[in-house]
């Protein structure tokens, strides 16, 4: 399972998301899709948020992949390791949410399935996110994301209605 969502982290990061990724403007959230040329179906939609107008710096990503299966990235823009990492989040100011230990594939966390209803509801709903990552070493690194506009594109997200009934 977690290899699969490394699969899946590594192809949005390698895939011809670079574009995208080189001409976003920061801190707006933003959809895109990947497309079979020779069908014209779609093979998976991101809708995602760059700080700083890199793929390698902070970013959300959440992604409907072949499968139909929605998975959710998180990135601080930092190296954390490989394996399973404490993770908290803060949403609006209320108070922090342990959300117990995350497999992380270098420097983005994912969300596990037993959270990414409540990811969701929080991202839709929300209007700023705080990610906190602890690495081996001990270090914390964290990253404030506005939300602001990510109800939009995480809608249109198709995987979203198949997975998730009520995401409100």
């Amino acid at each position: 399972m977690n290899k699969l969502l490394l699969k899946v982290f590594i192809v949005f990061i390698a895939s011809g998301f670079t574009s995208a990724f080189a001409s976003a403007v920061s801190k707006q959230w933003r959809y895109d899709e990947t497309v079979d040329p020779m069908t014209d179906e779609v093979k998976a939609s991101f809708a995602y948020i760059v700080m700083d107008g890199t793929r390698s710096g902070p970013l959300i990503t959440v992604h409907c992949g072949e499968s139909g299966k929605l998975s959710i990235v998180m990135s601080t823009g930092k190296s954390v390791g490989f394996g399973k990492f404490p993770v908290m989040y803060r949403v609006d100011g209320k108070k922090a949410v342990d959300a117990g230990d995350w497999y992380a594939n270098g420097k983005g966390a994912i969300v596990p399935d037993s959270l990414r209803a409540e990811v969701v509801s929080h991202l839709i709903n929300g209007s700023e996110i705080i990610f906190q990552i602890k690495s081996n070493d001990g270090s914390k690194s964290y990253q404030k994301f506005p939300l602001r506009g990510s109800a939009a594109v995480i809608k249109k997200l198709s995987c979203l209605d198949q997975e998730f009934t009520s995401y409100q």
